[in-house]
């Protein structure tokens, strides 16, 4: 099941990208990640469960967007060091 816009619990903005943008395929990659976009979220959010085989469930979509929203430190600009750091935490 994909994860969708509705699903998701906070208010992001909703930019409009040119199709394969780099910043639409969530890869963990040195691509600068905007946590207050909704499309790169959904993008990342959907790439990091399928990379790290977790379901793509509600419940898991909005569990790494909470850690994302309200814990993950200034610092994590990249999405490479987001998910690593997701990856961390995923327990805490």
């Amino acid at each position: 099941m994909a994860v969708t816009a509705d699903q998701l619990r906070c208010k992001y903005v909703w930019t409009e990208y040119p199709a394969g943008d780099p910043r639409l395929t969530g890869e963990a990659d040195d691509v600068r990640f905007n946590r207050a976009e909704g499309h790169e979220m959904l993008a990342f959010i959907t790439a990091y469960l399928k990379r790290h085989g977790l379901e793509e469930t509600p419940d898991n979509a909005v569990r790494v967007e909470c850690l994302i929203r309200e814990s993950l430190p200034s610092f994590c600009m990249f999405r490479k060091t987001v998910d690593m750091w997701i990856s961390q935490h995923w327990d805490d």
